[in-house]
């Protein structure tokens, strides 16, 4: 199994984490109830089939739709979900042309290139940390959404800066700059207000490469802890095969 496994890092919906117009970034609206309804299509899709299906009818229907960003948010989800990444990266590329500061979409895509099964380059490294770097900075200039209460508001910033730095961490992990993704994981932990077995596996797998025993028997016993199963499995592996 590829040790660097995305795992639970993007389990979560793109469109569940937050808000769809988090911090009122990009409230928009139908312009007849016909384009509303072929978009409500495309959000009750009960499977990604049909949910991408849905999406490249509205797509034809109403190119100009403002609406039309938050369908190809949508079209991410299901193309993830079918494991068609590299489709799905093309569709958060076309969200980011007509959002350019869409954070949730900057997270995304960071994340999926991350997970590239292809060996990382130069290249890929630095998109990941600029995307990183761009939504993190946009989630500071961010303020409370109208519809948001600020304790629920400040819980889903600190999820998405918690799995933007995961991302930073699991590339830099994967192109062997061990240092940088203990950093970056340990920023992760720290800020997720929802405490993530994967991210805690891979700060104690970093810990052990990094010669940090006791710090990543501790990491890995949380990761174990906290599950779900496949990454309970993985924690107990990894205390067995240390010192």
């Amino acid at each position: 199994m590829k040790l660097w496994a995305w795992l639970l890092l993007v389990t979560s919906p793109l469109l569940s984490q937050n808000p769809r117009t988090a911090g009122g970034q990009y409230a928009r609206q139908a312009l007849t109830y016909e384009e509303f309804d072929a978009y409500a299509a495309v959000v009750e899709a009960p499977d990604p089939q049909r949910q991408l299906k849905a999406a490249e009818s509205f797509k034809q229907l109403y190119p100009d739709s403002e609406l039309l960003v938050f369908v190809y948010e949508h079209e991410v989800d299901a193309l993830r979900g079918l494991k068609r990444l590299a489709a799905a990266r093309a569709s958060a590329g076309q969200a980011l042309k007509l959002t350019p500061n869409n954070t949730k979409v900057m997270l995304a895509l960071a994340q999926l290139l991350a997970d590239d099964p292809d060996p990382p380059d130069e290249v890929r490294s630095s998109e990941v940390q600029q995307l990183v770097a761009r939504c993190l900075e946009e989630l500071g200039r961010l303020k409370t959404p109208r519809t948001v209460s600020p304790k629920k508001w400040e819980e889903t910033r600190s999820k998405l800066e918690s799995d933007a730095h995961a991302a930073n961490g699991l590339m830099a992990a994967r192109s062997g700059r061990t240092a940088f993704a203990i950093r970056e994981f340990e920023a992760a932990v720290a800020l997720n207000s929802s405490p993530d077995g994967a991210q805690h596996f891979y700060l104690g797998h970093l810990y052990a490469v990094a010669g940090r025993i006791e710090e990543a028997r501790a990491m890995l016993a949380v990761a174990e802890k906290l599950g779900p199963e496949r990454v309970r499995k993985l924690a107990v592996a990894a205390i067995s095969k240390l010192p």
